[in-house]
């Protein structure tokens, strides 16, 4: 069979996917009817049983993460990772479990993924000398749209615009491998680059490779929040999400640089240009991190014979993106 477009290729499969499900196990009730999950890492139970419960219960699961992805189920996630899917119901695999025993959706917000941002509540003490000096909109006119424009949030929204207008002079290229023909001939490789923004940050300052470095808005000892930091920095205790204050007492000689958006998005340019001579059966999730297919074992084309043949090409294709 032969596919017209990329995104018809994966709907055509979205849909095979969905008519297996619903082959191989009965329906029982609609209580999850309407809803699509899509599950992200592992999970207890696990992606099988879960398969399961979401199909019996009138439910979809989708092979990708799609638009019509209704909820994401993930026992663990990135801080990142969880804002780049707000506007998904992010919930733990025990939501699903609870509310099929109770015969009723729990409200996800009773369940919390781990490592997902959870605010603290925090009292914050301000003096009129503190305030005199504050930016805020009574002072900037400009203020909140010059704070939105230069935050994380926004800017995984605009990459996502910009992903989708040189999406096709990516597919310019002539890929290695052509697109599988069948799921049960297929590898599907999971790429997510570790601490992007701190890495991306260092590639050009050769004197910060060995100190302990996160990014963030801001580097005053605040409630400024870390968005990502390099493993020195994590070995000290500092992760995303946490507040600057708190980054500060844990790694006092913590370097911290401010966002480069215009450099985040060249360096993953330059990487989508890889993985898009690699296969154009791909599927982006952010700028760092995406899924892509391989033909496994399929005598009519191209294709990898063992996991060891997978394994070294994958790790051929870290060498490229680290060089």
């Amino acid at each position: 069979m032969a596919w017209e477009s990329h995104g018809e290729y994966f709907s055509d499969k979205y849909d095979k996917v969905v008519r297996q499900q619903r082959q191989r196990v009965s329906q029982t009730s609609s209580l999850l009817g309407g809803l699509v999950f899509w599950v992200s890492g592992r999970t207890q139970p696990g992606l099988l049983e879960l398969s399961r419960i979401i199909t019996s219960h009138g439910g979809i699961l989708a092979p990708i993460l799609s638009g019509n992805v209704t909820h994401v189920i993930a026992d663990t996630m990135t801080p990142s990772k969880a804002v780049a899917l707000q506007h998904k119901v992010l919930v733990p695999a025990k939501w699903l479990v609870d509310s099929v025993h109770h015969n009723k959706l729990a409200h996800p917000k009773d369940y919390h993924v781990q490592g997902s941002p959870k605010k603290p509540k925090v009292t914050l003490n301000f003096s009129p000398q503190s305030l005199e000096h504050a930016k805020s909109s009574l002072t900037d006119p400009n203020f909140v749209k010059n704070f939105f424009k230069n935050s994380r949030l926004h800017y995984i929204g605009s990459w996502k615009e910009h992903f989708e207008g040189i999406a096709e002079s990516f597919k310019q290229s002539v890929p290695r491998f052509k697109s599988p023909r069948s799921s049960d001939k297929r590898i599907v490789v999971h790429i997510d680059l570790d601490c992007f923004f701190a890495s991306v940050a260092i590639r050009n300052r050769p004197e910060l490779v060995d100190k302990p470095v996160a990014v963030s808005h801001s580097s005053s000892a605040g409630t400024g929040e870390i968005s990502t930091c390099n493993y020195i920095a994590r070995s000290f205790g500092v992760h995303s999400g946490m507040y600057m204050k708190k980054a500060l007492d844990l790694c006092p000689n913590l370097v911290v640089v401010p966002y480069l958006f215009e450099e985040y998005t060249q360096v993953s340019d330059e990487i989508y240009t890889i993985f898009y001579q690699v296969t154009h059966a791909l599927q982006p999730v952010s700028c760092d991190e995406c899924y892509f297919e391989l033909p496994y074992q399929d005598e009519t084309m191209e294709s990898f014979s063992c996991p060891e043949e997978v394994l070294d090409f994958i790790n051929s294709i870290r060498k490229q993106v680290y060089e």
